[in-house]
């Protein structure tokens, strides 16, 4: 088992349910422990609504590319779109860490 640290955030629509929508998908039955959830404001000059933003420290055996495809699915099923950056989305999530790094993959 590993220990892993994903950062989700989402700012338009009901964002406690996209929230809600990624965790289930991202967990996959998984163990999961949850920071609290932060406002934050966008960033990027796009005028938008504010962030809601968590971590969400996972237990699981999937590898970090395993991590990805279920937080690809996660903003799928969400229905975000990745056209431009710095633009509304209703979830989006990032995976991060194997205890001492993060995993970055471009989108």
């Amino acid at each position: 088992m590993r220990v892993a640290y994903l950062s989700l955030g989402t700012n338009i629509g009901d964002r406690g349910a996209n929230l809600d929508g990624a965790l289930s998908t991202l967990s996959a039955g998984d163990a999961y422990r949850l920071s609290n959830v932060y406002e934050t404001q966008p960033v990027g000059g796009v005028i938008q609504d504010d962030f809601w933003n968590m971590v969400m420290e996972i237990t699981t055996e999937a590898s970090a590319d395993e991590l990805l495809a279920r937080a690809r699915r996660a903003e799928e099923d969400a229905h975000r779109t990745r056209e431009v950056r710095w633009v509304l989305a209703p979830s989006t999530s990032t995976s991060c860490s194997w205890a001492t790094r993060c995993e970055v993959t471009p989108s």
